[in-house]
């Protein structure tokens, strides 16, 4: 995806779930351009209260390493709450990079994965499929 193009996310909601707020607002920055809506999780039982309060929740972007409750935990409830419906894409983050981060993070059911520090346009390229239709 080159970074002339459009994108027009203005009737898409995206969870965020970070507890730094660094990362927060570089994500926010990031994603202004496409005019998402984006719902801010400090932690990970926060990113499931709202979940749970939001209708029409398009995807998530989740910080594997959140107080009280890590990404793959957060995504481990809702999969047990959601065994015959399908759940929106979740998308991991993570500024840990080893050997087999990726296939553990993909194993667990995220749609994607994206390392810090992140890039707009790999942001984009994973984000794009699921909110583009």
């Amino acid at each position: 995806m080159q970074t002339d193009i459009i994108i027009d996310w203005s009737d898409k909601k995206i969870l965020i779930a970070e507890d730094e707020i660094a990362n927060y607002q570089l994500l926010i920055s990031i994603l202004k351009r496409t005019n998402v809506q984006t719902l801010w999780a400090k932690t990970g039982e926060e990113a499931l209260r709202i979940y749970h309060d939001t209708e029409n929740l398009s995807a998530g972007i989740i910080d594997i390493k959140m107080p009280d409750m890590d990404g793959y935990d957060f995504l481990k409830q809702l999969q047990k709450e959601h065994t015959s419906t399908k759940l929106p894409p979740f998308i991991a983050h993570t500024a840990f990079n080893y050997n087999n981060t990726r296939k553990t993070i993909m194993e667990a059911g995220f749609c994607g994965c994206l390392f810090k520090p992140i890039r707009p346009q790999e942001l984009f390229s994973l984000l794009n499929p699921f909110l583009s239709h």
